[in-house]
């Protein structure tokens, strides 16, 4: 695994499922619904593992066969809005 800063965790305000292949997150202060296709609803998981954004771009990478770099802007991507909709906070 590679290392580096862990991205954060699931915020506390938040219930979550695995559906089907889609990953669905409610917001408990805001009611809000989310919903994530099959690749954002596996970062989503490998958040909630406590992994680096690094080591989530690398799995990703490997099991979809796209290089890393490209990988990397679409997690780092995902993690701004979900960070933004404070559905992911800073780890400590």
């Amino acid at each position: 695994m590679v290392t580096g800063q862990v991205v954060g965790r699931h915020a506390k305000h938040v219930a979550w499922r695995k559906v089907d292949d889609e990953v669905v997150i409610l917001d408990l202060e805001t009611s809000v619904y989310y919903s994530l296709n099959e690749t954002a609803g596996h970062i989503w998981e490998l958040v909630g593992k406590g992994l680096s954004e690094q080591a989530i771009a690398d799995e990703l990478a490997e099991e979809y066969g796209q290089s890393v770099k490209t990988v990397q802007k679409d997690v780092s991507a995902l993690i701004k809005k979900l960070k933004k909709e404070n559905l992911i906070t800073n780890s400590k």
